[in-house]
């Protein structure tokens, strides 16, 4: 067999100037995501009148309090220059004011006219319309931004960052106020019904606003939304004869994740005594995109299971976790041990990127002849840091994927594969990874 010089599907990757949208578009509410800006400025601006009395319904009166105290917290302090980025009715910076005193400066920047309009009521005289990825001020020039309950309508997270970087002064300080899904099933449900539902219906109900419904239903599914997309993105599954495309014998397989969660894979078998790939892929894409790579390992003997997470291809339509891909990766092993009877001793575990923490979770759950990790990274953190300036975005990621602390622990072999031109997950996180492995580097042991 002949292996095709045209690649069957282009493998997902995430360049390093690709935008980082908060939230997957909410259709719903606009049609292109180049429409959500209007969309948030026509909302906001009908609206804007009542977001003080939607602060407190949401806040409970702790607003301004809350806001006071994060500002102390991260540092603060009189004859401080700040720059309040969404600033809304300029509650934020109504408390920097406070905080500064007449030797600093608070300056509120939104995109709202109607908002405008409100912060203008309060203390804070300097006010000017913008976006937060693309601020209006020289390099170096604040020493202090903060963004109060607004990350989760920018366009590019990334841009916002780059944008907060360039404004501060050396040694500024960044202050994110964001509100994250509940982790408890019980108060999450809660949430959803009290702002999505009952905050909804008063506030329409009592101003004659319908927007201001809306507006609440949209505060929600941005909080729902949020989180995950940082760093998960899978692709809508495509339906095509893909062993004919692909020219591979493809057995479609259906396996439970060891929680319940239904899953899709692909497996290619060869000769019978030959190693078995158990295949974890990065964070994008589905199994399909990475067809060229299955065809290459099987044209040279080997058999691979291939498996989508939770939330991707064909697999159940499941909001993506950690803890979910885990149950994932040792539902596909129980599946090759439990079902097919193959033993652990022909078993290989490979991961790629995001995958190569699951599989180095898998490890450490289960035994297998070897682990290969391939553009594998000590942890989200350490990579959120080298995209974002060093800022500690990973705190919005709800995420850790810490292979950093499972690899000491594995004793099997271990394989480490890194790229010197990967612009996703830099050569350095890689060493540090092979560091933690206590590898020899001329033998891989």
């Amino acid at each position: 067999m002949s292996q095709s010089a045209e690649p069957i599907v282009q493998e997902i990757t995430s360049p390093a100037d690709r935008p980082v949208a908060p939230h997957p578009p909410l259709r719903r509410y606009y049609d292109e995501t180049e429409a959500r800006q209007e969309f948030l400025n026509g909302l906001f601006n009908r609206t804007a009148y009542q977001y003080r009395n939607i602060e407190k319904a949401t806040g409970f009166g702790s607003g301004l309090w809350y806001r006071r105290k994060a500002l102390l917290d991260a540092g603060l302090m009189p004859g401080m220059t700040v720059l309040d980025v969404a600033c809304g009715p300029g509650l934020v910076a109504q408390c920097a004011l406070d905080l500064v005193g007449p030797s600093g400066s608070v300056i509120g920047l939104d995109p709202s006219i109607g908002m405008l309009r409100e912060a203008q009521k309060g203390p804070c005289r300097n006010l000017v319309r913008g976006v937060g990825e693309r601020l209006p001020f020289p390099d170096e020039h604040f020493d202090f931004v903060s963004m109060g309950y607004a990350l989760r309508h920018v366009p590019d997270i990334r841009a916002v960052f780059a944008e907060y970087r360039r404004v501060l002064k050396p040694r500024g300080i960044v202050l994110l106020l964001e509100i994250s899904r509940p982790r408890s099933a019980l108060l999450f449900r809660l949430s959803r019904f009290y702002i999505k539902s009952v905050l909804g219906a008063v506030f329409a109900a009592g101003t004659g606003n319908q927007d201001v419904k809306k507006l609440m239903a949209y505060y929600w599914e941005t909080i729902e939304q949020c989180v995950p997309l940082f760093v998960y993105h899978p692709e809508p599954w495509q339906d095509r004869d893909w062993a004919r495309l692909s020219g591979l014998p493809l057995e479609d397989v259906w396996f439970q994740a060891a929680d319940g969660a239904r899953l899709f894979g692909w497996y290619v078998k060869t000769q019978a005594d030959r190693p078995i790939i158990l295949w974890c892929h990065g964070n994008a894409g589905n199994i399909v995109h990475r067809l060229d790579n299955l065809k290459f390992l099987y044209q040279r003997g080997l058999s691979v299971f291939l498996f989508d997470y939770r939330g991707y291809g064909r697999s159940q339509s499941l909001r993506p976790s950690e803890q979910g891909l885990y149950h994932d990766a040792v539902g596909a092993y129980d599946y090759l041990t439990r079902v097919r009877s193959i033993r652990a001793e022909r078993l290989v575990l490979f991961g790629r990127s995001l995958g190569a923490s699951v599989a180095g979770e898998l490890a450490a759950q289960r035994p297998a002849s070897a682990l290969i990790l391939e553009s594998s990274f000590p942890s989200v953190e350490a990579v959120a840091k080298f995209h974002y300036g060093g800022l500690p975005v990973h705190w919005l990621i709800g995420a850790e994927f810490r292979l950093i602390d499972r690899l000491p622990r594995l004793t099997l072999p271990k394989l480490i594969i890194h790229g010197d031109r990967d612009d996703i997950v830099p050569l350095e996180l890689g060493r540090q990874v092979f560091e933690a492995a206590g590898l020899n580097q001329k033998n891989g042991t």
